[in-house]
């Protein structure tokens, strides 16, 4: 990441403890971290939308380059994993004996965003990675499931644009939009952790020559994924601490 020093960060009025950090990323980091989100965060111990519905997909990103073209179309079926306390979608709750390791890398990301903010208390304990294709969308909802609501949901976009709605905590008042690109982070605190959101839609963008200018070979299956794909990787702290 960039020096610290150098973020460009930004509020908006009337949304007390929503804040926006453009890309601090270097080049390399992105793709880092796009990496880790295609190769590590969908594996075992991870739990993925496709344990569901498929056998043996331990390694997703692996499957590629299977000869089955059914077990290479899995890749563009994950819309989700879940890391550290893994989230119940059917009953929105997390079980504290339901939970894997949080990766190291990530842990300590996310922790330094949250000291470089003054969220000294922030533990990194669960995460969300959604995987969005050009088609995707995500409904208005808030993010209530966690016992500590006094900590902030830190909220990192890679890849594809994503245009975000932020309201309030009524979820009919209007809300306002902004650009999520390629880098960029939102904070979700104070008054605003329990703020209504969306993702509508998903924009196209150009963001090889704009993000990913000095690709090498090693890089090029991970920005054909990315070319038509948005990543987020949402964090939060689950429990209070006593």
């Amino acid at each position: 990441m960039k020096p610290h020093q150098t973020w460009e960060l930004y509020t908006i009025k009337g949304f007390e403890g929503f804040i926006y950090i453009k890309n601090p990323f270097e080049v390399r980091g992105q793709q880092e971290w796009i990496q880790k989100c295609l190769e590590k965060y969908p594996c075992k111990p991870s739990l993925t939308n496709l344990d569901v519905h498929f056998d043996n997909v331990d390694d997703i990103w692996s499957l590629r380059n299977d000869p089955d073209p059914e077990r290479r179309s899995y890749i563009r079926k994950l819309c989700w994993a879940t890391l550290g306390y893994h989230h119940n979608w059917d009953t929105k709750l997390y079980n504290p004996n339901h939970r894997s390791s949080m990766p190291q890398c990530l842990h300590e990301l996310s922790n330094h965003i949250a000291e470089c903010l003054g969220f000294v208390t922030f533990k990194p304990e669960a995460a969300i990675v959604n995987y969005y294709n050009l088609k995707s969308s995500l409904g208005i909802h808030n993010d209530h499931s966690e016992e500590d609501l006094e900590s902030p949901i830190i909220s990192i976009s890679f890849g594809q644009t994503g245009l975000f709605l932020i309201g309030t905590d009524n979820k009919v008042d209007k809300p306002e939009a902004i650009f999520l690109r390629s880098g960029d982070i939102v904070i979700m605190s104070g008054v605003c952790r329990l703020s209504y959101h969306a993702v509508p839609c998903i924009l196209t963008e150009d963001v090889c020559s704009t993000y990913f200018d000095n690709q090498t070979r090693d890089w090029e299956e991970f920005y054909e994924f990315i070319s038509r794909s948005r990543i987020n990787i949402s964090v939060r702290k689950v429990y209070k601490t006593l």
